[in-house]
């Protein structure tokens, strides 16, 4: 294998050269993320909605089944003549 004997302006434009593929090749794989993460944030905004829209269900079931073991243990109460003595 031949060495090659290169002058410094030679390597120095070389590691330039490389230098700035790096980079570039930086800011393809940024951008690629930035697009994924953009993907995955609107994933959890839809995600977020269904889970507040879950848990508004579950609170009016449970006000619900509040309201009506009150007007149960009401009636109760109020009709049952030997319910309290």
């Amino acid at each position: 294998m031949k060495a090659y004997k290169h002058s410094e302006e030679t390597r120095l434009s070389l590691l330039e050269q490389s230098i700035n593929n790096i980079n570039e090749t930086m800011k393809r794989f940024e951008k690629r993320f930035d697009t994924l993460e953009n993907k995955i944030d609107s994933g959890f905004v839809s995600v977020n909605k269904r889970i507040d829209e879950v848990n508004n269900r579950i609170w009016k079931n449970f006000y619900w089944l509040v309201s009506a073991c009150s007007t149960i243990t009401f009636f109760i109460v109020k009709y049952s003549p030997n319910f309290i003595k």
